[in-house]
């Protein structure tokens, strides 16, 4: 039976099923395609010679070590506070029950000529532990695909949070008058295997005049500055990442006809009290447009606009060339995941909970959203099995939240 059958097939079945947990579950196993790999089974897909050095570090241990070395400073014992952090960086802490400096590092991770084959990644991370993240062409070593207008007050705290599991990346940036150009380019020259990429024009979400103020077309000039052939990951900068658990989840990804899905909450602050965004979605996305997946000729944006009343940057663009499925889905007002896949990809992996979406703190999100449920009253079958319990704790996101430049 072909993929399409299999598709038409679920839908039907699933017309009949009330529940959404049952829906979803079925419709996974029909399609053959959607695998959810839950906590308990991510370390089985990393290879046995590196997943011990890996779960050994911390995210703030390598916060810690790549801000040192990007700022000279020196690291030699297991409580050293970094005090003395650039306007841009918030102070970071050591983590983990061992003393650890640069040199400590390298020798853990096989020497210094296995850390320095790429003499632009001047940076540590998990990657440090495994040679075959070395190789430009693995999912190991993705590039970041990193798109900015106006995003100051969390754009150096986000950046930092992908530094221990991306080794380099394509920075694009159009229209910012906030100081965030300013912060892309000193992030550049710390870490210079991340390339900053100016839009030379405007970029207009509503009646856009001419090609180059239109968005899917800024999404392909930054697109094409990474290789054909090579992995690529969607970062946005109002998201704080779970490095360890983001590289993890590159070892999914075995075949070009792969791709990874990343899941998300939406989260506010509002004077230390945490809420959750709620849609139609529901609080945890399973799958949204964070997306890793091969660069070949198949992707690129295509332009989509439906009607005149535009407000928002998606409402622009379609990711990769849209399928009839795609179209009706979309012309009905659905922007979820699975109406994105298309017949090119033989698995899409859904991997544990691993990045925050902070969406109310930009300044023109600044306000209370009408929609939300207090931290406390989330529950969700997927806490424990995809979600790690200690991301959603309260002190924890606080202390993510704290990162920010809020006098931006």
């Amino acid at each position: 039976m072909n993929q399409k059958l299999k598709r038409y097939l679920a839908k039907i079945l699933c017309a009949f099923i009330p529940i959404k947990s049952w829906r979803t579950k079925l419709r996974q196993k029909i399609e053959n395609r959607i695998f959810t790999i839950t906590l308990d089974k991510v370390d089985s897909y990393l290879p046995k010679h590196s997943v011990n050095s890996i779960n050994a570090f911390s995210n703030e241990d390598f916060l810690v070590l790549n801000f040192a070395n990007a700022q000279n400073l020196p690291i030699t014992q297991e409580d050293l506070r970094i005090s003395n952090a650039s306007k841009f960086s918030k102070p970071y802490f050591v983590e983990s029950n061992q003393a650890y400096s640069l040199n400590s590092l390298i020798n853990e991770g096989g020497g210094q000529d296995n850390l320095k084959a790429d003499s632009s990644v001047r940076h540590l991370g998990f990657f440090s532990f495994d040679k075959n993240s070395q190789n430009p062409k693995s999912p190991l070593n993705p590039w970041g695909f990193i798109r900015v207008k106006n995003e100051a007050r969390t754009l150096r705290a986000s950046l930092d949070s992908i530094l221990p599991a991306i080794q380099r990346g394509v920075i694009g940036y159009n229209d910012c008058d906030d100081g965030s150009e300013e912060i892309i380019l000193e992030f550049c020259k710390d870490y210079p295997s991340f390339i900053p990429v100016k839009y030379p024009y405007q970029v207009i979400i509503k009646n856009p005049p001419k090609l180059e103020n239109k968005f899917y077309n800024y999404c392909n000039f930054v697109l094409s500055f990474i290789p054909k052939g090579e992995w690529f990951i969607k970062i946005d900068v109002d998201h704080i990442y779970d490095a360890k658990k983001l590289y993890k989840s590159f070892y999914l990804l075995k075949s070009p006809n792969d791709m990874l899905a990343l899941s998300r909450m939406d989260i506010f602050v509002k004077e230390a009290e945490i809420y959750l965004g709620l849609n139609r979605c529901g609080v945890y996305h399973r799958a949204g447009d964070q997306i890793v997946r091969f660069h070949d000729d198949n992707f690129k944006y295509y332009e989509w606009i439906v009607g005149t009343n535009i407000t928002k940057w998606r409402q622009q663009v379609i990711e990769g060339k849209p399928t009839r499925d795609q179209l009706d889905a979309m012309a009905n007002g659905y922007d979820s995941y699975e109406a994105k896949i298309d017949d090119s990809y033989h698995k899409v992996y859904r991997s544990e909970f691993c990045n925050h979406h902070f969406a109310w703190v930009k300044k023109h999100r600044n306000y209370i959203p009408k929609n939300r449920i207090a931290l406390e009253d989330f529950q969700d079958e997927a806490i424990g099995t995809e979600i790690d319990p200690k991301l959603l704790d309260k002190d924890y996101i606080l202390k993510l939240y704290s990162r920010f430049d809020l006098t931006k």
